[in-house]
């Protein structure tokens, strides 16, 4: 599971994707595709299974959050809540592309936006894995995710392994569902 403002905003995006890819059916069907499950279902993903989450963590440690890029001290409360405003205009992006694309092409999106989130988490693993304030960050002397001397785990650590796999499996889930509702959704066959 991606964390951090940067990441969730591509994680936004392709849940955005996920979800009209497996809703497909019922979105084709209609002109109103911000009424279809698909959307509600996927909507409400993004509310409990990742914002929830993402602003629970910004509340814990708002400077991971950044990746330590940005001190969000030094930001305006405006810039903080649009960073968050953004995660519904990424969603919505994502569905509403995929909605219009064949779905060959949709499940290459899919791919696309997943690739690129591990490529970004594997580019920032050294912030991802680190906790602590952004001084402590550029002083090298941030929390390691796991320690072994004394044995811990970061409490954000926790929080993302956890809920994270909890927010998956009911993303997963709700996938699922929609594709039993909608047999068009399934991988294009391979030729």
């Amino acid at each position: 599971m991606a964390t951090t403002v940067f990441l969730d905003w591509g994680l936004a995006f392709g849940a955005g994707v996920l979800f009209a890819i497996a809703g497909s059916g019922e979105v084709a069907e209609t002109p109103r595709r911000l009424q279809t499950r698909a959307f509600r279902w996927g909507f409400a993903y993004l509310h409990l299974g990742v914002l929830s989450i993402s602003l629970t963590l910004y509340a814990i440690n708002p400077d991971w959050m950044w990746m330590y890029w940005v001190d969000p001290a030094a930001l305006p409360a405006g810039i903080q809540a649009l960073a968050f405003v953004l995660y519904q205009i990424c969603f919505l992006a994502g569905f509403l592309l995929t909605a219009e694309l064949a779905r060959r092409s949709a499940w290459l999106l899919a791919g696309l936006t997943a690739a690129a989130i591990i490529a970004l988490e594997i580019t920032a693993r050294t912030r991802l894995f680190r906790f602590g304030t952004i001084d402590e960050f550029r002083a090298g002397t941030a929390d390691p995710a796991i320690s072994t001397n004394p044995p811990s785990i970061a409490t954000e650590f926790w929080l993302v392994a956890v809920a994270g796999a909890v927010s998956l499996a009911a993303m997963a889930v709700l996938l699922l569902k929609l594709v039993r509702r909608n047999p068009r959704a399934a991988p294009p066959a391979q030729a």
